[in-house]
């Protein structure tokens, strides 16, 4: 669920989809490489959407695409509108 829209982000994405769905071993040390600098959220995300693809299931890039992130952003409109 990382959400795109410019050609810049096209390209990241695919990028970021080949080091999720990539089968060479050294993927997953080029995944790690981020924590170098400091972002250890990049890396949970990507290790994260690595093994949920591994295992089967499938990566998406559009939060609309998921019934869980449609529900949880519905629940926080409504709750937003009611402060």
């Amino acid at each position: 669920m990382i959400a795109g829209g410019d050609a810049d982000n096209d390209e990241k994405q695919t990028e970021l989809e080949n080091l999720i769905l990539g089968e060479a071993s050294e993927d997953e040390s080029r995944i790690l490489e981020p924590f170098k600098d400091s972002q250890e959220y990049l890396t949970v995300v990507l290790l994260q959407l690595r093994w949920c693809a591994i295992v089967g299931y499938p990566v998406s890039w559009s939060p609309s695409d998921i019934h869980w992130s449609r529900r949880l952003s519905s629940n926080l409109a409504s709750t937003s509108g009611s402060l």
